[in-house]
């Protein structure tokens, strides 16, 4: 494969906010996908030493929507759960179906402020 795509990605706190990821190669090369987002100044945190969300092909998080593309969407929740303190960088890693993993996209997530903090009904 070739060097990880360097692309920085921008969303907003508190949205749910969808990527489109694209592959020079088709999906059917790989077995499994995984978007991870992650604080870049944590030290340890609970299941990944490093993640603060994380997206999987297999478990839905990454839904196909072409043959090399996907989209990778975030929900108001885990959005919710990043701030502007955290240095949010990310990358996309796949396993092929011979088993090999490479890292095909890294980047910054640049975090917009939620604005409206309730969306309930008055």
């Amino acid at each position: 494969m070739t060097q990880p795509v360097r692309q920085n990605l921008f969303a907003e706190r508190g949205d749910t906010t969808a990527w489109t990821i694209t592959f020079t190669q088709p999906l059917s090369a790989f077995v499994e996908i995984w978007f991870t987002v992650r604080d870049g100044y944590a030290e340890e945190q609970a299941d990944d030493a490093d993640a603060v969300s994380q997206l999987k092909l297999s478990n839905g998080g990454i839904t196909p929507t072409g043959a090399d593309t996907a989209s990778a969407e975030f929900s108001s929740a885990q959005t919710s759960a990043w701030s502007a303190e955290m240095q949010l960088t990310y990358d996309v890693q796949v396993r092929t179906t011979t088993g090999k993993i490479y890292t095909t996209q890294i980047g910054f997530i640049q975090l917009g402020p939620d604005v409206t903090r309730s969306t309930a009904a008055p």
